[in-house]
């Protein structure tokens, strides 16, 4: 009988340090770790009439390549990441980004592939590769000024890269 009580004992120590490991290994940045957005902002200036405004269509498709490093520069992997994008200013209607994700790798961007827009109320969860890095393929309309930014964050890590579409009209006859 005081064997078992001893094996006991010893299970339910091993099963309550097994449940505190579990929860103390979280997939999120480090509080002194950081995240690096690259480029870090995409600025478009664009001649044309800045009164006409079309949205629903991308002009052009952005590389953005995520990194998360530690407090030490090292770069992280398997960490979860939010990513979201938010306009700026006044500009609260149309779709003028678009947030892709590469599902199969082949580099090619298809509908299936998006995950967000703005205004979108969640925020695209994934995780980063064994390397410490995501890319993402951001769609961007250059038919109406705006500016918007791309939000990652992870645990209490935070990154904004600046998005923003100017429009002047042409000069000259």
């Amino acid at each position: 009988m005081n064997t078992q009580r001893k094996l006991s004992r010893w299970i339910l120590i091993l099963f309550s340090l097994g449940f505190l490991s579990a929860c103390g290994n979280n997939s999120e940045a480090p509080p002194d770790g950081s995240i690096l957005i690259n480029p870090s902002s995409i600025k478009w200036d664009v001649v044309g009439d800045p009164n006409v405004c079309v949205s629903g269509t991308i002009s052009h498709i952005h590389p953005v390549l995520i990194t998360v490093k530690d407090g030490l520069g090292q770069p992280l992997g398997n960490i979860d990441i939010y990513v979201s994008l938010t306009w700026g200013g006044n500009n609260s209607w149309g779709d003028f980004l678009f947030l892709f994700d590469d599902f199969n790798g082949d580099g090619l961007i298809t509908a299936d592939e998006l995950v967000n827009t703005v205004g979108d109320p969640h925020e695209y969860v994934t995780t980063t590769e064994p390397n410490g890095s995501k890319t993402f393929y951001l769609g961007m309309s250059t038919r109406c000024a705006y500016k918007g930014w791309l939000q990652v964050y992870s645990g209490s890590v935070f990154a904004t890269a600046e998005l923003e579409v100017t429009i002047t009209e042409p000069t000259g006859p």
